[in-house]
């Protein structure tokens, strides 16, 4: 069964949160002790991204607004890719996201993704 878990990126202390079920971290206010998983969700000072159930070639777990880059496989071979990953509620499926446009991960070769970022401290990885 895939696990289930949530990060959120604070845009105004521009800091992630790992694990907001629990939501351990007081360190940052009050938006942080006392809390539950709704307040994260109707609070627009929150970025709330759900975990993939995939891990990256090194073991890191993967979540949407991670950019990864890996490979494609197209006609037998595998291209370079890289994109800011996203939920495509079209294909209900995990997928890329760069200039190119959509790519859904059942495309991709999992062996090869790896996170090398985030869209919130690293956007700059996607010019």
């Amino acid at each position: 069964m895939r696990e289930i878990k949530f990060r959120a990126w604070d845009i105004e202390y521009k800091t992630m949160i790992s694990d907001i079920q629990t939501c351990y971290d007081s360190s940052h206010g009050p938006a942080y002790g006392n809390c539950n998983f709704n307040d994260f969700l109707d609070d627009s000072r929150w970025i709330v991204e759900q975990y993939t159930g995939l891990k990256d070639k090194n073991g890191r777990e993967i979540y949407e607004g991670d950019i990864v880059r890996g490979g494609i496989s197209f006609d037998g071979v595998i291209l370079p890719h890289m994109g800011e990953v996203i939920y495509v509620d079209e294909y209900c499926s995990f997928a890329t996201k760069n200039q190119g446009g959509e790519t859904l991960f059942s495309n991709h070769c999992i062996n090869t993704r790896e996170v090398i970022g985030n869209i919130h401290e690293n956007p700059e990885l996607l010019v």
